[in-house]
């Protein structure tokens, strides 16, 4: 599997030569993260791209953004690190008892090359014949969630091109636009045949926190050549990475919900 550049991210227009991964919302969880890793490695996976979000809530953000950045083409800002970032640069000093400790820790754990390659990420990319944003091309800054139809229209009016992939609800849905019509899809572990002639926005899921009810890590494939989607989801040793959790001192919420998938 092609590896990335770990000072620049990698080249992000290289061509593909086989599948394209997408990542998103590992939040701190290495087991998770290490899993997915593993189960790309039995995919011709040439490029790797993360839609945001690396640390907050688990306790290994240190850890996962070393592993993102030694791997992925591109990494987009998501809003964990944008709130990291602020307490950081002190113009933020709380923002709440139930995120700030994670993201004291990713501080404490990112050294300065850490902390400048991530205030060196773009909100979003435009790569080939796709773009990527952590949460939506409706005022991306402002990371909203596509909830609902309504949502995802906006953000397929708003990005440039037909094909976008985004994160930040921890769901995998396939957004399809035709003929006016929004659709929602949600995906199993067969490949969707993106149509000609139709616009999508996909949520990738979550690595480290689904929130579909089904706590298996969520990754998504793309190939190119027949333009179809592949969501993955793969099986981690959770209890061990409960453990992890509270000997990291995270909240009890967080270390349930992982095994929940809530």
């Amino acid at each position: 599997m092609h590896t990335g550049d770990p000072s620049s991210g990698g080249t992000a227009d290289e061509p593909p030569g086989g599948l394209t991964a997408f990542l998103s919302d590992i939040h701190g969880n290495l087991d998770a993260l290490e899993a997915v890793l593993e189960d790309m490695e039995d995919f011709p996976v040439t490029r790797v791209f993360c839609l945001g979000d690396v640390v907050g809530y688990g306790p290994c953000p240190g850890a996962c953004v070393k592993r993102i950045r030694a791997l992925c083409q591109e990494t987009v800002l998501g809003n964990h690190e944008l709130m990291m970032l602020m307490l950081a640069w002190r113009t933020l000093s709380d923002v709440g008892t139930e995120l700030t400790p994670s993201l004291r820790l990713a501080l404490k754990e990112l050294d300065r090359d850490d902390i400048n390659w991530v205030s060196a990420r773009p909100l979003d990319g435009e790569i080939d014949d796709f773009c990527i944003v952590h949460s939506t091309y409706y005022q991306p800054a402002t990371f909203h969630y596509i909830m609902d139809f309504e949502d995802a229209e906006s953000c397929l009016e708003n990005q440039p091109g037909r094909l976008s992939f985004h994160g930040h609800t921890h769901v995998p849905v396939i957004w399809e636009k035709g003929g006016g019509d929004v659709h929602g899809i949600h995906p199993d572990d067969t490949p969707y045949l993106l149509k000609e002639g139709k616009q999508y926005t996909i949520n990738v899921g979550s690595v480290g926190q689904p929130r579909d009810g089904d706590p298996r890590a969520a990754y998504c494939l793309f190939n190119p050549a027949d333009r179809s989607i592949v969501h993955r989801r793969v099986t981690y040793d959770i209890a061990w990475a409960q453990e992890r959790f509270r000997q990291a001192n995270m909240r009890p919420f967080d270390i349930q919900r992982i095994a929940l998938g809530d």
